[in-house]
């Protein structure tokens, strides 16, 4: 019986240690993905404002 207890004691703190894995994963990942959006949105930005400076540069010199 003493064997069943400690096993069950070992098997749950496994599970513990992998769900704690599985948390520290998930965070990551999203940690990245965040980023990655965040590097989209700037891109997006900064290609927005060099396009509207570009055609307002443009359309100064044309008139």
């Amino acid at each position: 019986m003493a064997s069943t207890i400690t096993e069950s004691l070992v098997d749950a703190k496994d599970e513990a240690r992998q769900a704690e894995v599985r948390t520290d994963i998930s965070e990551a990942v999203n940690g990245f993905e965040r980023r990655m959006v965040q590097v989209a949105f700037w891109i997006i930005g900064w290609t927005t404002a060099l396009v509207l400076g570009a055609a307002g540069l443009i359309i100064s010199v044309l008139r």
